[in-house]
């Protein structure tokens, strides 16, 4: 490596990289380049004989970064968000590593801040049953609330990620073999099984409700908005939000919330937690495995309240 690189310019070949060969999402991308911006500005206080985009990688030190998640620590930032901002420096010193022969890599050595065990909020059955009941009447009888109540149906029956749902195309359903493609996280292909009951609601919300309202249309999204474009996640999580409002006041009532829903609920019916795995397109059970620690609170609740020995 140069010794007149640039930290600053070659953030831009790191950006694009990740973009273009990583296929990582804009949300994604947005968020690396806030994290090194932000490490930039940070770093630019302790070289100030230096112009910002005249500091080399190679004069950062893992004091350096320390001192920077300290002070992120200090400021009040969530252990989660510090972990997150040091791996995005460690991910570039990767990258400098591979594709610029930098001898260094100073993040390598710091630790990661201990994040506090947070089980993932989810929703209890019943409230879930209560949502999709027909009595309640929360979904107009409309293009917009047929729209709106087979997207909540499909997230909480396959636990698909908001990013998944929106990219979601009408050739997607396999409906005669209840198969729904999803296209996961970077590209990751996944085929799921649905239920004849929802395979034949998609196929007919499809046939009556969205190509009869926009028959004409070139989008070939499965769901569309009023307007005949494509959904986007912020459509996504209104809508989500504003219909968990109707059967919970917990803090957390997001699509990631009916994620947790549905495999909680999967676990506490005994589902495999392997297949629960696959259904969820974790690359590894550790991340499913965390669910388990849900249904172990519900058990000892039960107990609690209902063994002699118990609580309650």
């Amino acid at each position: 490596m140069s010794k007149d690189a640039s930290l600053f310019n070659l953030l831009g070949g790191f950006l694009i990289y990740l973009e273009k060969e990583k296929r990582f999402s804009a949300h994604t991308l947005i968020a690396y380049q806030n994290d090194l911006k932000q490490f930039m500005v940070f770093i630019s206080g302790k070289f100030p004989d230096n112009a910002a985009n005249t500091i080399n990688p190679e004069q950062i030190t893992p004091k350096h970064i320390r001192s920077w998640l300290a002070r992120l620590m200090a400021q009040g930032y969530h252990p989660a968000s510090v972990a997150r901002k040091l791996s995005s420096i460690k991910a570039l010193y990767w990258y400098l590593q591979k594709r610029h022969n930098c001898p260094v890599n100073p993040a390598q050595s710091v630790k990661t801040p201990k994040k506090p065990q947070q089980l993932p909020a989810w929703i209890e059955q019943p409230r879930m049953e209560q949502l999709f009941d027909a009595s309640t009447d929360f979904f107009a009888p409309n293009f917009k609330g047929q729209t709106e109540y087979l997207i909540l149906d499909l997230l909480y029956a396959t636990g698909i990620r908001r990013s998944e749902l929106t990219q979601l195309k009408i050739t997607d359903l396999d409906a005669a073999n209840g198969i729904l493609h999803i296209n996961g996280k970077r590209n990751k292909q996944r085929n799921i099984p649905i239920s004849q009951r929802l395979s034949q609601a998609l196929q007919h919300y499809i046939l009556y409700v969205r190509n009869e309202r926009f028959k004409d249309s070139a989008d070939h999204s499965l769901f569309l908005t009023n307007l005949g474009n494509s959904i986007y996640p912020e459509y996504v999580y209104r809508i989500v939000r504003k219909y968990l409002n109707y059967i919970t006041t917990q803090k957390h009532r997001s699509p990631h919330t009916i994620r947790h829903t549905t495999a909680t609920h999967l676990l506490d019916q005994g589902g495999d937690l392997n297949a629960i795995k696959d259904l969820l397109g974790h690359s590894s059970l550790a991340s499913t495995q965390v669910y388990t620690h849900n249904t172990i609170e519900k058990l000892k609740q039960v107990y609690q309240k209902a063994h002699p020995k118990g609580e309650g």
